[in-house]
């Protein structure tokens, strides 16, 4: 039980992660950097990806 959670928790975390660690580097040319609402639509788009993959996990019935 604890992997199946440990696991799910990962799962879901990793949006984020990926999310963050692309648009959290220091280069010039950047996706939306320029956009004046980028870093609104970035911070809604984090939770959107982790709640379309708990979507995935539920409709797939691995929770």
């Amino acid at each position: 039980m604890a992997t199946k959670v440990l696991s799910v928790v990962a799962t879901v975390t990793l949006p984020f992660v990926v999310v963050s660690g692309m648009w959290g580097m220091n280069f010039e040319h950047i996706p939306l950097h320029t956009n004046p609402h980028g870093f609104m639509i970035l911070v809604f788009a984090q939770p959107a990806l982790g709640l379309t993959v708990l979507a995935g996990l539920k409709w797939r019935k691995l929770l």
